[in-house]
């Protein structure tokens, strides 16, 4: 998503508010004023906020090990093709039907990234 530049004038009383505020949850001003902005947006409060971004983490964590489950069974498929070894017709059916399934999981998950993502 392409950034946009905003520019607002704040009093004194509220600058100083808003910086101590960034200070006390560690983060710069830029990013408590996104988070502030998307709960207002969302009627999302500071602790639903904060559940989103551990769900959102979960599920980069999860796509990284779907990742890596790929890469097994594209190993195990290629050692048992390139031994020489006949695959049966059964086994072949269950790694078909296992490769969509873990599509449309991939799929589902990279979906509720993409939803999350938008609230945070």
């Amino acid at each position: 998503m392409k950034e946009k530049r905003e520019i607002f004038r704040l009093d004194e009383e509220l600058a100083n508010l808003l910086e101590d505020k960034a200070a006390e949850k560690g983060q710069n001003k830029s990013a408590l004023i996104r988070d502030l902005v998307k709960s207002g947006l969302y009627d999302l409060d500071e602790a639903a906020i904060e559940q989103l971004k551990l769900i959102f983490k979960t599920l980069i964590e999860l796509k990284k090990g779907f990742g890596q489950i790929g890469g097994n069974l594209n190993q195990i498929a290629y050692h048992l093709n390139s031994e020489g070894r006949l695959v049966p017709a059964e086994l072949q059916q269950n790694h078909e039907e296992l490769q969509e399934l873990f599509a449309e999981t991939v799929s589902s998950v990279n979906e509720a990234f993409r939803e999350i993502r938008k609230l945070i």
